[in-house]
Order: C-alpha cells, then sequence, then structure tokens
C-alpha cells in the first residue's frame, strides 16, 4: 500500500460524536455497533434538516475522524466524530458539534475493494517506519465522496484514509537498526529507549510502531530473544543455569526461573535435563523479511475451523536440515498417482510434517500426499494416513516456498503464544488445493495447526 503526501489547510467540520469503545458489542463495518449508529444518526439529521447546515464545502463528501485517547491503548476507548466540511462557523444548527482540525501535512492512503475491510493500520504503521515519517497528531480521518458505495457493497468502493504525519526527527543517521541492535545486546544492559535510540526515532514513535509493525512490544521482543537464547545455551553447553541467567541479563535464578517457564512451560532445570527444546517455540532472530511478510495484510489472521477425519494418499521420508528430497518426493508421487486417479481421490494436494521430540537434531517426517475418498490404493506404493479429527486454526500462507518458514516463525513464535490455545498435537498441514505449482515466487495456501485450548 502506497502513500500519498499532501499538505492540507484547516479543516472545519460540523456533526455528532460519540466516545467510548466503538466496537464493544461488534467489530468490523456493521451497523450494529456505535460508529454505525452513530452514521444513522448523522443519515437522519441529514434526511430531515440537510438545509440548516449553512455553508457546506461540499454535498457529496462526509468524514469519519477517530481521535485517540489515554485509554485507546488499554480499553478501545476513543473519540469518533462523523460530519461534513464547512467553509464557515456561522449559523450552524445548535444541535451539531464542532470538530476543527489544524492544517497540516497527510499521507494519504486509497484503499480499494476489499482493502478497505482489511486491517490495515498495520500496513501504515510500517509505511511510516519505512518512510520516515510518525503521527503528527493523535487523529486519523476516513473520507467518504462518490466512490464508497457502502457497507453491504465495500468490494466496489474506494475509500480514502488521511493521517497527520511529520518527519521523525532522527537521532542517529543508522536508521532502522532496532533488531540489529537487540541482537548486538543481548548480553548487555540495555532499555527501550536505547533501542529507539539505535533505530534513529523518538521513543513515542518507536515503541508505538514496534508494537504494530513486530507485532511484539520492544520489551515482550528482547525477553523473548534472550530467553530463546538462554534455552540453546542449556542444552548446548555445560554452563550453569544460574551463570547463563546472569548471562542474558537476569538478575537472579528466581525471575529466570520464572520468565522461563510463563514462556516454555518447563523449569529451566527440566530443560536442560532433558536435553533438546523444541526449535518452532524459540524466537529466532527476525528479520526485515519477518516484518515485510507479516505485514502484507490480514491472511495471517487465523479462522478456527472444526475438521472431520480424513484420509491422505502419498509418499513419506524423513527430512534433517536439508531440503533436497522435498522436490523428489512430489515427482514419486505424481508417478504413483497414475493408476489411482479418479474418483478415490478428492483432488487436493497436502504436504503434512510430523515433529518427532528432538526433532531439530533427529529429522521430522514430511509426506506429499492428496486427499482420498477411500483407501483403494492397494496396488501402489503409495502410503495411507488417517489424519484425525481435530480444530485446526487455518493461516492463508502467500508468498514463495521459502516464505514458508516466515509464516511459521509468526504462527508458533507470535501467534501461539498469545492465543491462549496449545498444539493439540504435532502434525502441521499445508494445503495446496487443486493445483500445485510450488515454484511459483507468490503462492497462496492453507496452513493448519491442530490446537486445543490451555
Amino acid at each position: 500500500m502506497e502513500a500519498k503526501v499532501i499538505e492540507k489547510g484547516q479543516i472545519i467540520l460540523v456533526g455528532f460524536s460519540f466516545f467510548g469503545d466503538p466496537f464493544a458489542e461488534s467489530g468490523g463495518w456493521t451497523e450494529e455497533n456505535e460508529i454505525g449508529r452513530l452514521w444513522s444518526r448523522f443519515e437522519a439529521f441529514l434526511a430531515d434538516r440537510r438545509d440548516s447546515i449553512k455553508h457546506l464545502k461540499s454535498e457529496a463528501v462526509a468524514y469519519e475522524v477517530h481521535v485517540e485517547s489515554a485509554e485507546t491503548a488499554s480499553k478501545g476507548h476513543r473519540e469518533v466524530f462523523v460530519g461534513m466540511e464547512v467553509e464557515a462557523l456561522e449559523d450552524a444548527p445548535f444541535e451539531m458539534l464542532v470538530k476543527i482540525l489544524p492544517p497540516t501535512r497527510y499521507a494519504l492512503f486509497t484503499l480499494k475493494g476489499e482493502q478497505i475491510a482489511s486491517d490495515w493500520s498495520s500496513t501504515i504503521g510500517q509505511w511510516m517506519l519505512k518512510a520516515g515519517y510518525e503521527p503528527a497528531y493523535a487523529y486519523g480521518i476516513q473520507r467518504y465522496d462518490e466512490r464508497f458505495k457502502g457497507v453491504d457493497n465495500l468490494a466496489e468502493s474506494v475509500l480514502e484514509v488521511h493521517v497527520p504525519v511529520k518527519r521523525v526527527e532522527r537521532v542517529s543517521p543508522d536508521g532502522d537498526k532496532a533488531l540489529d541492535f537487540v541482537e548486538d545486546n543481548l548480553k548487555e544492559e540495555i532499555a527501550i529507549a536505547d533501542m529507539a535510540h539505535a533505530a534513529g526515532y523518538s521513543l513515542y514513535h518507536f515503541s508505538r510502531t514496534f508494537n504494530r509493525v513486530v507485532h511484539h512490544t520492544p520489551h515482550d521482543y528482547l525477553m523473548r530473544r534472550r530467553l530463546s537464547e538462554s534455552a540453546r545455551d542449556l542444552v548446548e553447553t555445560n554452563r550453569r543455569i544460574i551463570d547463563v541467567a546472569f548471562d542474558y541479563r537476569f538478575n537472579s535464578p528466581e525471575t529466570f526461573s520464572r520468565a522461563f517457564k510463563r514462556m516454555f512451560g518447563l523449569q529451566p532445570s527440566g530443560w536442560k535435563a532433558q536435553g533438546w527444546g523444541d526449535e518452532r517455540f524459540l524466537m529466532c532472530r527476525w528479520t526485515l523479511e519477518h516484518l515485510e511478510h507479516i505485514n502484507r495484510g490480514d491472511h495471517l489472521k487465523p479462522v478456527s475451523q472444526e475438521k472431520d477425519a480424513f484420509q491422505v494418499a502419498g509418499v513419506m521420508t524423513l527430512v534433517q536440515n536439508r531440503q533436497e528430497a522435498i522436490p523428489q518426493l512430489w515427482k514419486m508421487l505424481a508417478q504413483e498417482l497414475a493408476p489411482v486417479e479418479g474418483s478415490r481421490t478428492d483432488g487436493n494436494y497436502y504436504g503434512l510434517t510430523w515433529y518427532p521430540q528432538d526433532w531439530k537434531a533427529r529429522g521430522r517426517f514430511y509426506m506429499v500426499a492428496v486427499g482420498v475418498e477411500s483407501p483403494g490404493v492397494t496396488g501402489s506404493a503409495l502410503v495411507v494416513k488417517t489424519i484425525p479429527a481435530s480444530r485446526y486454526a487455518r493461516f492463508i500462507h502467500k508468498g514463495s516456498c521459502e516464505d514458508l518458514k516466515l509464516t511459521r516463525d509468526y504462527i508458533y513464535q507470535t501467534w501461539l503464544p498469545k492465543s491462549g490455545e496449545s498444539l493439540a498435537h504435532s502434525l502441521e498441514i499445508a494445503c495446496y488445493g487443486r493445483e500445485l505449482d510450488a515454484d511459483q515466487a507468490d503462492v497462496e495456501w492453507e496452513v493448519l495447526i491442530p490446537i486445543e485450548r490451555m
């Protein structure tokens, strides 16, 4: 999503407002929440008394302004103002409120179709970080004109979003170096202000933008990286737990143990005694590729899905660090499917991964398969597996096959720890649909993770 930076003078609006959590009852684009009711109230006034609004600048343009408060982050409370622009305040209807927006610079985003209903706030935050802007004021504008066709026809609509911005006052020429700064100082005493300084941003802008773009607060990301590296040290070295704790700037073994168990569900002594840890849950060093991948849209917001047991037929191997065997598996599957193509397959291709204990050292089992409606493949070399019924978190992966690691990192290191869910079993399913072209640079398929409430 690209932005156009424009200068605008003072904007005078008359209309109605609401303060509180507008999405407490219902989120999204609906008439059943406070924003929908606010628009209904405004439209009812226009239907009855439009002529009482003098000096209208345009009959075809309306505004929705969201003004953040001190309670926006913690409680979702904000002011929402809907109204129209006037050129002067003389003779404004006494029932209406007035909102005067100062002259300032705006980043103008034009949203079309499905972009309107997406979570575009994180995309805007990522653009601001890259472009070197920060909020000039704590409000944002949605501008509606004749191109907006209504909440029931978002697919054909166009919406303008105006965000007041100013250039970031950089304190360092290094730019976006927060992630590198964390890596260079995992074993040093650092504060969030130090991370902001290394990135070249004000503390206010850095904290808000980091949380929006990385999907972790700066403190949470720093703690997860330290705990993950300490977890590796516990199983890969002979160092004492207390020494590892002090290495990563925990001020006591008790503090370290509490944080460690909160993240991994196991005391450091138990982790060290078992001699391995599930690498999927260790927070890896995130890169700009991670940030770009997770902020491409809202496709990584999962949907909970109940799925009945189903059968697949395919070929399987043990995969360790090297991935060369996987393309060969797909060729073998195509050869073996020839005699059994038809009504006994459902046409969907799957990549299934089983993670045994200590899989990082021992390898993981990988199966390429096709869904089958009956196990009538006894004459071939295909293996038939029954996938048990389960509740799944369904994610949409977008990108290349190589980018799948970025999706996995987000699922296991960011989403799952915050979700209140745990893995029901050690299976991971990629559903490629009825067409498989793994060589494309921009593919889209489902990733299913079996889950259960903690």
